[in-house]
């Protein structure tokens, strides 16, 4: 391949927002996730197939006595897009009651078996309400045409379609 043709080819994956989408799936695999991009999933609500960025899955488990105890199983559904503009992530500082329970945005220790509460802290150790004390509670695009829709509500909604279609 000349050199040419390389350099525009590198320059249109830039362009397009899928160097973002290989960098997050590099991110993943160097994290011990099996990761895919590009992988198909059916919309129901369109009845037709469609296309998710990312689908990443993990499993994680913790022994006991040298015998399974207890098994989870993440999966995550991303759309990965690229923007000129700044997301803005509003945060809200949850009441101090739901700080001190075991609880984080993936998982309530209610619904664990067995040795809840050691899986709960070892899930939660990285969750933002565990390390900034915070959640988002909405999304702004900035600096955006009013007129002009956001684009992160369609990548939300289509991450939620492909996580409905992989777990049911």
């Amino acid at each position: 391949m000349n050199e040419d043709l390389k350099n525009k080819i590198i320059k249109d994956l830039e362009k397009s927002g899928f160097g973002a989408e290989m960098l997050v799936l590099k991110t993943f695999n160097s994290l011990e996730w099996r990761a895919e991009a590009g992988k198909g999933y059916f919309d129901k609500d369109e009845n037709k197939s469609r296309e998710i960025d990312i689908y990443a899955y993990y499993s994680a488990h913790l022994k006991v006595n040298n015998n399974f105890c207890v098994s989870s199983f993440f999966h995550i559904c991303a759309e990965v897009k690229k923007s000129e503009q700044p997301w803005i992530v509003f945060r809200t500082y949850p009441h101090p009651y739901f700080q001190s329970c075991a609880w984080n945005n993936l998982i309530d220790c209610i619904n664990l078996p067995t040795e809840n509460f050691n899986l709960v802290e070892y899930i939660t150790k990285h969750s933002l309400l565990a390390i900034k004390g915070w959640e988002g509670s909405g999304i702004h695009h900035a600096f955006k045409d009013p007129n002009t829709p956001s684009r992160w509500y369609p990548a939300f909604i289509a991450a939620c379609k492909a996580c409905e279609d992989y777990l049911l």
